[in-house]
């Protein structure tokens, strides 16, 4: 109840935002805090701002969490009513998790992090804004430049020259990101005669029946989720296969996992290199079903058995090619479990 009364304390209601007033213009911001200092960059228009300091010793007795979500806060106050950045889009990315989180969830169980988002939304209506939490890995922080910013370091990424938007590949889909996955995935499960969607085929109004692989950018991967559950519905027969980058997991992760069946994440060093890729690819599988020879018994035990292999830390020190066939063997079982309409194998 106090919250509601901090947000509707105006005379008048304040209006939220649905679409930017300023069509395409969105704002890049990136914030890192260290135990000793804090650091924020932005682009606006095509330019590079910053600002870096020290915490004082009220901030330093203060958990990281805290500390992480109170410099976007302050660093996204000064910087809206300096650059008057009002009805824009702003991404903001953190690497740490706790803030990502607390955004999306509304709350935290430390009342200091709940109120730093409320902080946020109240901001959000003040000055018109939409604002994006992002959670990034901490090796694209340092290779930003925003995490040795935190540290007085001027000598990496947007504070050597280098453009914003390449650190923020969210219109990116797995396969233009890395296009040794398609090969390996093309050569690797040849057997389940894949066919790759592409984002038009997304649409088809009547779904086929098939084995299907779906890459959507982060920034889609909402709508995608959408026309999946009504493939699902329409051909539960059909297997599908959906790899997204870890970006923007706030706007789609909860609905993909109560979808799909089952998710692990690839990080192979030859089809997805964490040290080039920074962030995780998370693969989530649908496997068919029969509507009426269903064989929940043996979908459970193929459940248990992918969860007891592909989700062992030490799977992926045994070799990409090793990987990608017990992944192949198990889709095969799975289909097995579920064979295709007889028109369809003509």
């Amino acid at each position: 109840m106090e919250a509601l009364a901090y947000l509707m304390e105006s005379a008048s209601p304040l209006p939220r935002r649905v679409r930017s007033k300023q069509g395409k213009t969105v704002v890049y911001c990136f914030g890192d805090a260290s135990s000793s200092g804090f650091g924020i960059t932005l682009e606006i228009n095509g330019e590079v701002y910053y600002e870096y300091g020290q915490w004082n010793e009220v901030a330093d007795n203060r958990s990281s969490n805290w500390r992480e979500a109170k410099n976007l806060l302050e660093g996204l106050r000064r910087a809206i009513s300096d650059h008057e950045l009002n009805g824009l889009e702003i991404f903001i990315f953190t690497d740490n998790t706790t803030a990502e989180a607390t955004f999306w969830k509304g709350w935290s169980k430390n009342k200091s992090l709940s109120n730093i988002v409320l902080e946020l939304r109240k901001l959000e209506m003040q000055y018109d804004v939409q604002l994006h939490v992002i959670h990034v890995s901490g090796s694209r922080m340092i290779r930003q430049g925003t995490d040795g910013l935190s540290r007085a370091d001027h000598l990496n990424g947007v504070m050597n020259g280098e453009p914003m938007r390449s650190f923020v590949p969210l219109h990116l889909s797995a396969f233009e990101r890395s296009k040794s996955l398609r090969q390996k995935c093309e050569t690797s499960l040849a057997a389940l005669n894949l066919k790759f969607l592409k984002p038009k085929e997304w649409f088809e109004e009547f779904h086929t029946f098939g084995n299907f692989v779906w890459t959507p950018p982060p920034a889609a991967t909402m709508v995608a989720v959408e026309l999946l559950n009504k493939a699902r519905h329409k051909r539960p027969e059909s297997l599908h296969i959906v790899l997204v980058p870890r970006l923007m997991t706030g706007y789609w992760r909860r609905m993909l996992t109560r979808t799909s069946d089952f998710c692990f994440r690839i990080s192979c060093e030859d089809s997805w290199s964490l040290k080039e890729q920074h962030e995780p690819l998370l693969c989530f599988l649908c496997l068919p079903l029969s509507v009426s020879r269903p064989k929940l018994r043996f979908r459970r035990e193929l459940l248990e058995d992918m969860e007891r292999v592909l989700l062992q830390p030490k799977l992926q020190k045994e070799g990409d090619s090793h990987n990608w066939d017990l992944l192949c063997k198990f889709l095969l079982r799975a289909r097995s479990l579920c064979a295709m309409p007889s028109s369809v194998l003509q």
